[in-house]
């Protein structure tokens, strides 16, 4: 059953379920709010009335994500077991997707098997049966990509084979980067017949954090007939993920059509208001209103982990541990398969990490009274500390929160008009701001705090400016350094 198809049952994400949100407050923290919030009224009575928590997907849930829903279970229950006495389940697979790293809110993307809680884990069972696809050839290839540890001769012949052009059209195209999925559904877009219209958003607070860290885009495109994707929860039958057709277009708004159990039904999409929470002030340091709609003519691997696909087309650039097996196990047959730009250089290994997990796997026996998965709660180790190979980024946690104090206190950025209409920021401006904020002894450089502001998945021409600029500084403040 695919994630979507689960949705539609009732099942909810963790983060909705447990009221973590975008991950923007500790264990503690929300907690709190959930004790002493009534808006998180639901939230409490979800971790009141469960006596078992099943998580799919447990791959891509990051140890941080574990520690809170852990915190948040044993405080409310008011417990000294772990998540409060609750019986966990996990399904997965570590050779999928990894946690995606949120550095600014203390997530830097480790796995949940790292974590002291993951003590409660007992027993472990290896499913061994595919539904999906019923090709043995197929099957043999994909967990062969997924492991990353050896293509046979078959599997390359099978990709070879696959790297021909699709006789349907239609098929969802996969990338590894946003960067390129953008680009491919800008080009599809500009192919659509029919008038386009362009969603400009609503920001206020700080720019430079909105421009760093807003993950709904400034712009949004749309035509009659464009797929897109939600990317919020509306409601109980709408929620983040759910794929449709934009039907129509009208000056409230555009009408996108929705299939939901079987019935399809077109409801007017509003904008929706996003913030920028900064972690050393406590408070929202920005807003953008938007459309909570993406194209998807073609989407990121990342996004697709659980759906299960009759047709296609996967681009090998730029492709990461553990990618292409998800993006070649999507699909249910190797006739709506088509690989693009494969060679055995795109099969990489994965982190030491995962592959010594699968070495030491244990399954102790059960007991019928779950002791065996209530464990008191005890940290005893360090696993928490994360290395600077592990952020993601050139700072430590606390520098990053030196940057989010900077950030707060830097003016809007005046900007200019560029000759093809487009607002960029005054290079001018924004280096006179930082050199301003930065104290004379800070640890933090001119260049390392420009390159921390670069996108690194540019998705809409401003942020292309922002790179733009941000070369230019470097390069200014390296030339600088010549003469000093």
């Amino acid at each position: 059953m695919s994630a979507n198809a689960l949705l539609e049952q009732g099942v909810l994400t963790i983060h909705r379920w447990a009221g973590m949100g975008d991950g923007r407050y500790s264990g503690e923290h929300l907690a709190q709010l959930i004790t002493t919030d009534h808006a998180y009224t639901t939230v409490r009575n979800n971790i009141m009335s469960v006596d078992t928590i099943l998580i799919d997907e447990v791959s891509m849930l990051s140890l941080k994500t574990l520690e809170t829903l852990e915190t948040v279970c044993r405080k409310l229950r008011s417990s000294n077991l772990f998540f409060g006495g609750l019986q966990i389940i996990l399904a997965g697979d570590f050779y999928q997707l990894p946690p995606v790293p949120n550095p600014e809110y203390g997530d830097h993307g480790q796995f949940c098997f790292l974590s002291d809680a993951f003590i409660c884990i007992q027993h472990q069972l290896q499913l061994v049966e595919v539904l999906r696809q019923q090709d043995d050839a197929l099957i043999t290839c994909i967990n062969e990509l997924a492991r990353g540890e050896y293509l046979s001769q078959g599997s390359c012949s099978l990709l070879a084979e696959v790297a021909r052009h699709l006789k349907a059209s239609g098929q969802l195209v996969l990338f590894a980067r946003n960067f390129d999925a953008e680009l491919f559904n800008a080009d599809q877009l500009s192919q659509l017949p029919g008038k386009q219209t362009m969603y400009t958003a609503t920001d206020t607070g700080n720019s430079l954090a909105l421009k760093r860290r807003a993950r709904a885009p400034k712009y949004v495109a749309l035509k009659v007939g464009a797929p897109v994707v939600l990317t919020t929860n509306m409601s109980e039958q709408h929620f983040n993920g759910l794929l449709g057709t934009v039907s129509e277009i009208t000056p409230d708004g555009p009408l996108v059509k929705f299939s939901f159990q079987s019935h399809q039904q077109a409801i007017l999409i509003r904008p929706h208001l996003s913030s920028i929470f900064s972690p050393a002030h406590q408070k929202v340091i920005a807003t953008r209103k938007q459309l909570p709609l993406l194209l998807v003519f073609a989407m990121t691997i990342h996004k697709c982990q659980g759906m299960t696909l009759s047709s296609v087309e996967v681009h090998c650039q730029h492709i990461a541990a553990g990618q292409l097996g998800v993006a070649v196990g999507r699909v249910t047959s190797r006739a709506g398969l088509r690989v693009v730009g494969f060679n055995p250089h795109c099969v990489t290994p994965h982190p030491l990490q995962v592959t010594e997990f699968y070495k030491q796997l244990t399954n102790s026996d059960a007991q019928a009274d779950l002791s065996c998965c209530k464990k008191p709660h005890a940290v005893t180790s360090d696993v928490l500390a994360p290395t600077a190979d592990d952020s993601g980024s050139l700072f430590s946690e606390s520098e990053m929160l030196q940057i989010d104090e900077m950030l707060a206190t830097i003016p809007d950025v005046p900007v200019q008009q560029a000759a093809d209409g487009e607002t960029v920021m005054e290079s001018g401006c924004l280096e006179a701001s930082i050199r301003e904020i930065l104290p004379d002894q800070s640890p933090l450089s001119v260049d390392d705090l420009l390159a921390e502001l670069r996108p690194t998945d540019p998705v809409t021409p401003i942020q292309q400016q922002l790179i733009a600029i941000g070369d230019t500084l470097l390069h200014s403040e390296k030339e600088d350094a010549k003469f000093h």
